[in-house]
């Protein structure tokens, strides 16, 4: 009785350890095959350490920040979404698995915070420091992917990196995250009623333009040849200009402005993302 229960047991044990290689794949591989597995044995264990993952929106795996610090980020992200609608959140780490900061950021953002639902993409904010890479990064997902280009994350970071070069990470996420949101969400306030400052300083350049625009005018001879409007609107027929045929001219001023736009890419996992990122 003993041996047949004892044996029962044993193939118990076996069907489980089998069993337990292939529930382990299908968390970490995503539908279209791309796997996780670089990062998540290591992520997953500190993850469920209470003194790592105290708040859904902080991550701060290279221990950096207080735990009041802590607590004032997740009071932020709870008024970011609430005040703007945007779900932001915070990541320090210094170890990425051998990848660089994009990758790891997409990764994390696709695998972690979307929690494996990769039919449904969370549109969100991540800001990142990377200790391994020594870089500073703004992660956009979802539909916010295409807002931010490298370049404009770079010009973002490039004002707060001095925080996070002294040491103040805490101060580093606080500013990205005031001028980030500023820039991407801004509120009816920050979007329409410009302060004092700024209003006396247009109406001051205005006034220096019109100015210079009636002195040159005054001291004009004749009117501008047409080669003059040529040069400008690199428009190579003139009649364009003097004859009304316009779409040279309209061609050519969308061509240019379309080449400003946003930028975006996918992840490994299939997830669209955005931003850039800055040393420091």
């Amino acid at each position: 009785m003993n041996r047949r229960f004892l044996s029962l047991l044993i193939a118990l044990i076996l069907v489980f350890a089998l069993a337990m290689p292939a529930f382990a794949d299908e968390d970490i591989t995503a539908p279209n095959g791309y796997s996780y597995s670089y990062f998540v044995p290591k992520y997953d264990f500190l993850l469920n350490d209470p003194d790592v993952h105290r708040y859904e929106n902080v991550w701060d795996f290279a221990f950096v920040l207080s735990d009041d610090e802590e607590a004032k980020l997740q009071e932020r992200a709870e008024a970011d979404k609430s005040e703007r609608g945007v779900n932001t959140y915070f990541l320090t780490y210094n170890d990425a698995c051998g990848t660089n900061e994009t990758t790891f950021s997409d990764d994390f953002y696709d695998y972690y915070i979307t929690k494996l639902d990769f039919d449904h993409e969370v549109d969100g904010v991540l800001y990142v420091v990377d200790f391994d890479n020594r870089q500073l990064y703004i992660d956009t997902s979802g539909s916010y992917s295409g807002k931010l280009t490298e370049s404009e994350a770079y010009e973002l970071l490039d004002g707060t990196c001095d925080k996070a070069t002294s040491g103040d990470y805490y101060g580093f996420f606080t500013s990205t995250d005031d001028v980030t949101l500023k820039k991407l969400f801004p509120t009816v306030k920050e979007k329409i009623i410009p302060s004092t400052t700024s209003l006396i300083a247009s109406t001051i350049v205005a006034a220096l333009v019109v100015i210079i625009l009636l002195v040159n005018h005054n001291k004009a001879n004749k009117a501008p040849l047409a080669q003059t409007y040529q040069k400008v609107f690199n428009v190579k027929n003139r009649n364009a200009v003097f004859m009304g045929h316009r779409e040279e001219v309209i061609h050519d001023f969308y061509k240019q402005e379309s080449s400003s736009g946003g930028g975006g890419h996918s992840s490994g996992g299939g997830g669209s993302h955005g931003g850039g990122g800055h040393g420091f």
